[in-house]
């Protein structure tokens, strides 16, 4: 991933964790590149090479949970 994407990847997730936990939520980080940061670092060939299942490619990148 090029410079640019990442950077607005980064700042937009940032952002709306922030925002979410300014309103009461808890926010926990759960996608693949949270779990395994050197995951981030790959370019898209690699990144299809590791034949991670779908399941795990498309976790959502966080989950919020409303704080007791």
């Amino acid at each position: 991933m090029d410079f640019e994407n990442r950077l607005k990847r980064e700042l937009s997730q940032g952002v709306l964790k922030c925002l979410l936990e300014d309103c009461g939520y808890h926010v926990i980080p759960l996608g693949i590149e949270a779990v395994i940061r050197e995951i981030a670092c790959l370019d898209r060939e690699a990144y299809k090479n590791l034949d991670f299942s779908d399941a795990v490619r498309f976790l959502p990148d966080f989950v919020f949970l409303i704080k007791a």
